[in-house]
């Protein structure tokens, strides 16, 4: 099939009389081959075990498996005598996710004479397979069945994460808890919790109280982390806490002030950094890190490492005398040096140590695990010594950037997200505090590549969620359903590539995520009912054709920052805050005009049905921001989706007819998409955020202007 053509066509058809959604799974598996047949679900499964199951691990993650089928299918209290499920296993009695081979999460699913057969080696492995059979269950006119499949399957990479960060935004242990049970379904293992920064110290510590005291009360409890780490154990997902040393430290400082390097000294935009040549120093993170790594099972311990602006540092006479002593260049080698004794400390207590890319500068450990961020290129530097490496660059979820954006980002690819060079330099020229925020080394490198040793240090990715403007609230949204896209990517064979199929898959996999808890809707539908109590409805309408600006340029501090302005003060109640970056009823219009373009003139109906829609709404936002304040500032993109979509009817009209565009005509949709095609490139990269004057307003963007761009052109064409 045309791939253009593939999510539409599995919106609308399907194989062997067996609906289309009950053919979708995220990730695809490794071999995966469907029936012609399903098997109605007319009783709760019977699930038998045999092997070496000795724990209750399988048994209540078999009882969580019913519970959620008996969800998904709607059948409540049903009796036990519907398909029987065998379970075997297990030759491994481990209950980690992480630090095992990807062969350990493998399993098989054969279905046979009614009967299910679900194989593994580990406990692990048989998570992996009851998450896949979640996505086999579905429901018709006849009730609720479950699709027939046989299936190999294994992760491609050992490591599949997701980072939240919970210093800036403090987030709950209920909308932690959402996450594991989402990550569990797409077969995520990792979940990183950045604990502390400048602006909060997140975990309780006993032997040092006063860490925790500056954070209004939003704290985790060791009894709460004990929990959040048993609760995801019990779903195949590790725990790793980051405690981000040596910078980024202003909480704890300000908690015990003889970690500071120089008090009252000018620190940059990155905060302070503690004192690195203070013995006392090194007795608080030999307690702190006993205490904390006692707290995680985890065999990881992430120290951070990012951001040392080193200011501090060089305004402290003891700390240069100390370094001169010790044949210390520079802010590198004293970074090096705390690495080093770090690394001690962290490997005393039993655990192995991350960091951020920006250790791999200098002397580092050798067995230290490289978490890159800011490009690709740094996958290759850090795999040339030798490092294993965690890929965060390309999945930085806080960048709003759509799924199919971080679907392209190859973990293996090192010249898959980086800046061009030639743009880099010539804004370089322009503005020489770029190099505040970015350096020569994350420049693309045209035809880098991987050798086999390289690729094999590679375990895996993660992605982060940073949380300068992601509240509790939009959690939910601001993750899903963009890191089920990257968890293909780390879960799926390199060749899964096609983004319309993903898509396809991508809104129904949400759906399951949300049957079964996911928040993402219902959060987004309260914080539209707080901006337009009562009178919701346009608002939701205009965010189907809309998105929030990328790359920081919703991050109103970052931008005046950019400008050398004083940060201002945001809240999170705009439209922008609401916004998905991935919107279904745009993703599916684009689909249908891409079938349309293609030949398939059956979707002409429903393309003229959704613009008419859509165009119908400004009239009725405008009424609502004469009563809501809060949506004024989006009047102007409402008023452009109407001249969009009228624009869209009209191309289709003069498709229809076999009529050409006069040049008045051409002329004015040449201007009205050029102008949205500028302010999408305002925020398309970190460098054109930083470039751009101005932002579209309200922040938002209008997803659906290249479907509109594809309408013209085919007026422009002509019948043909």
């Amino acid at each position: 099939m045309n791939n253009i053509l593939s999510f539409s066509m599995a919106l609308l058809l399907s194989v062997a009389g067996v609906p289309a959604f009950a053919q979708t799974l995220l990730p695809v598996p490794s071999h995966v081959t469907f029936g012609k047949d399903s098997l109605p679900l007319n009783g709760q499964f019977r699930i038998e075990f045999s092997g070496k199951a000795s724990n209750n691990m399988l048994a209540t993650a078999a009882a969580r498996f019913v519970a959620d089928v008996n969800t998904i299918s709607g059948q409540y209290g049903m009796a036990a005598n519907g398909p029987l499920l065998k379970i075997e296993c297990c030759t491994s009695e481990t209950r980690t996710s992480i630090d095992l081979p990807a062969s350990a999460e493998a399993y098989s699913l054969q279905f046979s004479r009614g009967e299910l057969v679900l194989k593994s080696d580990t406990q692990i492995g048989v998570l992996r397979g009851l998450a896949t059979l979640r996505q086999l269950v579905y429901q018709d006119d006849d009730g609720a069945h479950v699709r027939v499949a046989s299936i190999q399957d294994a992760p491609r990479f050992a490591w599949r994460g997701l980072m939240i960060d919970t210093a800036r935004h403090f987030m709950s242990v209920a909308a932690i808890k959402r996450q594991i049970d989402a990550m569990e379904i797409v077969k995520l293992n990792v979940l990183h919790l950045h604990l502390s920064d400048n602006e909060a110290f997140r975990i309780q510590s006993l032997q040092y109280p006063k860490l925790t005291e500056a954070t209004n009360g939003d704290f985790y409890t060791q009894g709460q982390i004990r929990d959040l780490v048993a609760y995801a154990a019990d779903r195949g997902v590790t725990i790793v806490p980051e405690i981000d040393l040596p910078g980024h430290t202003a909480a704890m400082i300000a908690a015990y002030p003889f970690l500071a390097s120089a008090p009252g000294a000018q620190v940059g935009l990155t905060g302070p950094a503690i004192n690195p040549i203070d013995p006392k120093t090194y007795e608080l993170l030999d307690n702190l890190v006993k205490e904390i790594a006692g707290l995680f099972p985890s065999p990881y311990f992430h120290a951070g490492g990012d951001e040392v602006s080193g200011a501090d540092w060089a305004q402290s006479e003891t700390i240069q005398a100390f370094m001169a002593q010790n044949g210390l260049a520079d802010k590198t080698a004293l970074q090096a040096y705390f690495l080093d004794r770090l690394s001690a400390i962290v490997k005393k207590h039993d655990k192995k140590l991350l960091g951020w890319e920006d250790v791999i500068h200098g002397e580092t450990p050798d067995d230290i695990v490289i978490q890159t961020w800011k490009s690709s290129t740094a996958v290759a530097k850090a795999t040339g010594t030798g490092k294993r490496v965690i890929v965060s660059s390309g999945y930085y979820l806080d960048h709003l950037n759509p799924s199919a954006f971080h679907y392209q980002v190859d973990p293996l690819d090192p010249t898959a997200y980086a800046l061009d060079p030639d743009n880099y330099n010539a804004i370089k020229a322009a503005f020489p505090e770029i190099s505040t925020f970015f350096s020569d080394d994350m420049l693309k490198v045209p035809g880098l590549k991987l050798d086999p040793s390289q690729s094999a240090l590679v375990i895996g990715g993660e992605a982060p969620i940073w949380s300068e403007i992601v509240t509790d609230e939009m959690l939910d949204g601001r993750v899903w359903p963009r890191l089920a896209a990257v968890g293909e990517r780390l879960w799926s064979p390199a060749a899964t590539r096609d983004i319309d199929d993903l898509h396809a898959r991508l809104f129904a996999v949400q759906d399951l995520l949300r049957t079964l808890g996911l928040q993402d809707r219902a959060n987004q539908e309260r914080m539209l009912s707080r901006i337009a109590p009562g009178d919701t409805g346009p608002a939701a309408t205009l965010l189907e054709v809309t998105a929030p600006v990328r790359n920081f340029a919703h991050m109103h501090a970052m931008r005046d920052m950019m400008r050398g302005q004083t940060p201002s003060v945001q809240h999170f109640n705009q439209l922008a805050d609401a916004a998905s970056p991935d919107s279904q009823p745009a993703t599916h219009f684009v689909a249908l005009v891409n079938s349309l373009v293609a030949g398939d003139a059956s979707v002409s109906a429903e393309i003229k049905s959704m613009l008419i829609r859509w165009q119908a709404n400004h009239a009725a936002f405008a009424a609502s921001a004469t009563r809501h304040p809060a949506l004024r500032s989006a009047l102007p993109v409402s008023e452009t989706v109407e001249k969009l979509c009228s624009l869209g009817l009209e191309a289709l009209a003069l498709h229809d007819s076999g009529a050409m565009p006069d040049e008045t005509w051409t002329s004015s949709a040449t201007t009205l998409l050029n102008n949205q095609d500028l302010a999408a490139k305002a925020s398309e990269s970190v460098l054109s955020v930083m470039m751009a004057p101005t932002q579209p307003p309200a922040d938002l963007l209008i997803t659906i202007v290249p479907a509109i761009h594809k309408l013209t052109d085919l007026a422009k064409a002509g019948n043909h």
